[in-house]
């Protein structure tokens, strides 16, 4: 009987079995690390491009606000007659007077992004916030009516309430739209 069981006590091979299992763990264990390191740099990367668009579509709104304050402080009768709405050259189209300010747009017209120059439509102004990009964001502001709480003087408010628009759209899907408000006393 002891030579029926004496072939099932032999420890012989053992350690090369846990060394086997040992290894197969750690091979599961790396292939799970790599796996997440990559989506973990796919991730990093979306955000990366997601940053930069929004950036440049917020540096064109910023050229928007600073055209306004421009405008508010210089030539503030501008804003009171639609006819004189401020207009421009375009800086990537090359065209001239370019109206940029809209005095009686209806903003969801603004809010469409089909209506924006850079899907052909005829909103938008281009914005050269980098002139090395061929992408160029592109901004637009739209009189919104009387600030809440302005107060009045002489029968006319002395605060206005803008709204500044501003689209990154190049090829790839890294589209940004912001929207954002804007007071200018005149």
């Amino acid at each position: 009987m002891n030579n029926i069981l004496s072939p099932l006590n032999n420890e012989n091979g053992a350690a090369l079995f846990i060394a086997v299992l040992i290894m197969l763990v750690a091979t599961v264990i790396g292939f799970a690390a790599t796996q997440n390191a990559s989506i973990e740099l796919k991730i990093a990367g979306n955000q990366r491009v997601y940053q930069r668009a929004f950036y440049r579509s917020d540096a064109a709104t910023m050229e928007g606000a600073q055209r306004l304050y421009h405008v508010s402080k210089t030539n503030p009768e501008l804003f009171k007659d639609p006819g004189l709405y401020p207009k421009a050259d375009d800086p990537v189209t090359g065209q001239t007077n370019v109206q940029w300010f809209f005095g009686t747009a209806d903003t969801s017209n603004l809010e469409d992004i089909n209506n924006w120059v850079s899907n052909g439509g005829g909103y938008g102004f281009y914005s050269d916030v980098n002139p090395n990009d061929n992408n160029y964001p592109a901004f637009a502001v739209a009189y919104q009516g009387v600030a809440p709480g302005a107060q009045w003087e002489m029968g006319q408010p002395s605060m206005r309430l803008l709204a500044i628009f501003s689209l990154y759209d190049p090829p790839t899907p890294e589209q940004v739209f912001l929207t954002t408000g804007f007071l200018v006393e005149y």
